[in-house]
């Protein structure tokens, strides 16, 4: 892939939400979100907010191998774009620090 192709790649528009997900309440965007993905991503996450703006975000319930993590998001993200609205774009909230090690020598992460 040449520089060209990349530029026009970070220069792109990104897509907005229909007026359809925008008249929605945040508990119905919530509902709706999680009646669609309950059967295929049963227990691997929550839906703790959605946006009007397309920004949707969640709590990993399980642990997802770290490996596994990004394509299972996009594979995620692509889904609700192709079934629900294309303007919308997932958001993980980062999970606390589990260090034992860390907490021991009193280092503190802030998130």
């Amino acid at each position: 892939m040449n520089i060209n192709n990349l530029r026009e790649k970070s220069e792109a528009l990104t897509p907005e939400t229909g007026q359809s997900w925008k008249d929605l309440s945040k508990k119905q965007r919530l509902n709706l979100l999680s009646e669609l993905t309950s059967e295929i991503y049963s227990n691997q996450f929550k839906f703790i907010e959605a946006r009007d703006d397309g920004h949707v975000y969640l709590s990993l319930i399980n642990d997802i191998p770290i490996n596994d993590r990004s394509a299972y998001l996009l594979d995620l993200e692509l889904y609700l774009k192709k079934n629900l609205d294309q303007g919308i774009t997932i958001w993980v909230i980062p999970a606390a620090d589990k260090s034992s090690l860390r907490k021991l020598r009193g280092i503190e992460v802030k998130l």
